[in-house]
């Protein structure tokens, strides 16, 4: 069922945008998270809201393009869609992605995120996002204003960069960055980070809000409706179109994951009266609907955090650090590769499956994790009564340092085993507050066939998914 709008319909801005000023699919109104008289007049007229029951090009660009180095193939607009629910959703491919879609140069598109922008460029005011941020570690969700002509100085003598952000997953899950610029070089940006009493990546919907004032010049910045920051230092004073996305930020970490999403709910944006500002050319409208998705998608109940969980990919020597499973061969020590473990046929109904034999050892990382964090794990596993191996959750700083593990035996007795056939195991993972003193940072995964003669476990099909509370 779509969501629904539920106040009326406000009059056109000026460059057609609609609409309503009510929040729309829930949340709190954050402009009520401090007494009214510290904040300017809101111009309700010329308000915005989009609740996303759709993509709809007459108020925002979907974009396809690269900025921040090389390190990332940009945002494509095959990553934007919104479902029939009427949620915006934002794509993100990490290391191990091995679908079709290519980056902004062509290539396998790993490190491809997606972005929306706005037609309009807008003035001082309220603006808002209710979203859940993309749970995985390599990229951030971000939520910001920007204007750069490249040839307008500021009073620094500086290119001129009007740009107000949110950013998520900075350092970790826990940290906001909120960041004002009037150009990018130092001094001439106030950037801090926010430490937060919960994380981002929690699975819920949370609401962020910045409030931009030029007289006098602050920016105040809310989350869920709590101030959690104010700046008067480079606030900037030239209109800027707004951007919602997620993007492949060097400092969001290693993106150590197949594909994930980020979830929007609704933009609301309210400017102030009496507020001074530069007014700033209006984006382009594209010429066609290329690019805009004309239907809903429909997402997984559940994201699979496995990257490569049923063994089909192939191995490719040359990017081998951008396989999801790591290998410790057990015999021929360096020798053997992925490519000699995942055997055609062996796997669940004839699929590929993933062989270990005498003390092979294969792992894989997960980086999102915080303490508290819940996970619901499943596999399937197949072997004979004399075979045996063992399945363990370890606990790890952010280094490789182990600091605890879980340990699961798989034998003759493990519930379920059937001589010769698949079985499902399952386990439901909590990550402890801490093991031995240390913060748990991240878990990994790690399968091994015992070390005897003719010894031989074969796994498939795994399923891992984050326990939303």
């Amino acid at each position: 069922m779509k969501k629904k709008l539920h106040a009326v319909l406000c009059p056109l801005i000026a460059a057609g945008i609609c609409l309503s000023v009510a929040a729309c699919g829930g949340g709190t109104d954050s402009s009520s998270s401090a007494p009214e008289e510290d904040y300017p007049e809101l111009d309700l007229a010329h308000a915005f809201t989009d609740d996303f029951n759709s993509v709809d090009r007459s108020y925002w660009s979907i974009m396809n393009t690269r900025w921040g180095g090389e390190s990332h193939g940009g945002v494509i607009r095959e990553n934007v869609g919104y479902t029939e629910d009427g949620y915006l959703v934002l794509t993100a491919n990490g290391d191990y992605y091995n679908g079709e879609k290519k980056d902004v140069l062509g290539r396998v598109g790993r490190r491809t995120g997606g972005a929306i922008v706005s037609h309009k460029a807008l003035g001082p005011g309220e603006f808002s996002v209710r979203m859940k941020a993309l749970p995985r570690f390599g990229a951030t969700t971000a939520f910001w204003t920007y204007f750069n002509d490249g040839h307008t100085l500021n009073d620094r003598g500086k290119v001129y960069n009007s740009e107000i952000d949110f950013e998520l997953n900075v350092d970790s899950f826990d940290i906001t960055m909120c960041t004002n610029w009037t150009a990018v070089e130092p001094g001439n940006y106030d950037n801090r980070k926010i430490q937060m009493d919960f994380y981002h990546n929690d699975g819920n919907w949370h609401e962020y809000t910045f409030k931009w004032m030029t007289n006098p010049e602050r920016v105040d910045y809310f989350v869920d409706g709590v101030k959690i920051s104010s700046s008067t230092a480079n606030v900037p004073i030239y209109a800027a179109q707004v951007n919602i996305g997620v993007w492949f930020a060097s400092f969001a970490g290693t993106p150590d994951f197949e594909t994930d999403y980020c979830l929007v709910d609704w933009f609301k944006y309210v400017p102030y009266k009496d507020q001074p500002y530069v007014e700033t050319p209006d984006g382009t409208i594209p010429p066609t609907d290329d690019g805009y998705p004309s239907e809903p998608i429909t997402l997984p109940e559940h994201t699979n955090l496995i990257g490569d969980a049923g063994f089909e990919y192939p191995y490719d020597a040359e990017t081998s650090t951008l396989n999801a499973w790591y290998l410790y061969p057990g015999d021929d020590e360096g020798k053997r590769t992925l490519a000699d473990l995942k055997l055609a046929g062996e796997g669940r109904n004839g699929s590929t499956g993933m062989v270990l034999r005498s003390h092979d050892r294969i792992t894989q990382t997960f980086s999102q994790v915080w303490p508290g964090y819940e996970a619901e794990l499943s596999l399937y596993v197949k072997h004979s009564a004399a075979q045996s191996g063992t399945l363990t959750i370890q606990y790890l700083m952010s280094t490789e340092n182990v600091i605890g593990s879980d340990e699961i035996s798989i034998n003759a007795d493990t519930p379920g085993f059937k001589d010769g056939e698949f079985y499902q195991i399952t386990k439901h993972i909590v990550v402890p507050e801490t093991v031995n003193g240390q913060e748990v940072k991240r878990i990994r995964l790690r399968f091994a066939a015992d070390e005897k003669d003719g010894n031989q476990i074969v796994l498939d099909d795994l399923f891992m998914y984050h326990v939303v509370s």
